[in-house]
């Protein structure tokens, strides 16, 4: 298995939109540590594989 760096984040919500059909699109809002920046990525239909990609790509840091 290839280690994959993860994204150091001190915020991270999870968006519901819906689509024009009423379907749900989840996407990750968060704030990544070392660049100072706010994204949006991590998209999905399915909330499942929203909730996998917050455990394989993320750590996140409380900040005090």
């Amino acid at each position: 298995m290839v280690n994959k760096d993860k994204v150091i984040v001190d915020h991270l919500e999870i968006i519901n939109t819906k689509t024009a059909c009423n379907k749900s699109y989840y996407e990750l809002k968060y704030h990544d540590v070392e660049t100072n920046e706010w994204c949006i990525g991590y998209s999905s239909y399915s909330l499942p594989i929203v909730l996998a990609y917050i455990l394989e790509y993320f750590i996140l840091k409380m900040m005090r």
